[in-house]
């Protein structure tokens, strides 16, 4: 007895409208069902740029600040100065960075001798929402023998559909303690997305974001 198969197309025969829009939306549902991952963007802008005497140089020596930020968001901050750091070293390798807390260890102090105590007055001062004075960063610069410094200050929002970390980043001369570039850089990224049945909500890290803002900001900082 032979058995008689009959092809599944010709038994749902569909009209050609209706087989396209069934097709259409089987495809949707296998993208929605592959990893969906948010739409990640970078930008920046400069709010004050250095004049060609001013530049940083190949061989500049850079403290860096701690980071500032609103109470709460002080780990968020640190993560992106760690970010910014491991950027500048590979875009910069002729810069010395020197992080700030190094200076708290009187081994490690700069040329003009131990200098623990007195790094640590300054850097207690220069944590709150105006950063580093004129005075102090002509001080700490001198202390660990730097011809710059650098201080970040992290902005976050996150709402429903998206999260944007911004950092506002300062560039100090030794000499003077004054500011000769000053610029920010900022990551976006959009945990909304819109499927089959709706918008889908997908985890965004805040590390993903920051490394996107820290980018922009060392896009533009000058040599």
């Amino acid at each position: 007895m032979r058995t008689r198969v009959w092809p599944i197309w010709g038994t749902f025969r569909l009209p050609g409208r209706a087989a396209k829009f069934l097709l259409a939306a089987l495809l949707l549902v296998a993208g929605c069902a592959g990893p969906l991952r948010p739409t990640l963007q970078k930008s920046g802008d400069v709010w004050m740029r250095a004049e060609p005497a001013q530049a940083l140089g190949p061989s500049a020596r850079i403290v860096v600040l701690p980071a500032l930020s609103d109470p709460g968001n002080e780990r968020r901050a640190s993560i992106g100065l760690d970010l910014l750091v491991e950027e500048l070293r590979s875009r910069r390798p002729g810069w010395t960075l020197i992080p700030a807390e190094t200076l708290l260890d009187p081994a490690a102090a700069g040329p003009a001798g131990p200098a623990g105590k007195d790094a640590k007055e300054i850097l207690d001062r220069s944590t709150g929402r105006q950063g580093i004075s004129e005075e102090d960063a002509r001080k700490l610069a001198a202390l660990a023998g730097a011809t710059h410094l650098v201080q970040l200050r992290l902005l976050f929002l996150k709402t429903e559909g998206e999260a944007e970390v911004s950092f506002l980043t300062t560039v100090f001369r030794a000499e003077t303690g004054q500011k000769v570039w000053e610029g920010t850089g900022r990551g976006v990224g959009r945990h909304t997305i819109f499927g089959l049945f709706g918008p889908i909500s997908v985890p965004v890290f805040f590390r993903s974001i920051a490394k996107e803002a820290v980018q922009a900001v060392a896009e533009r900082l000058p040599d």
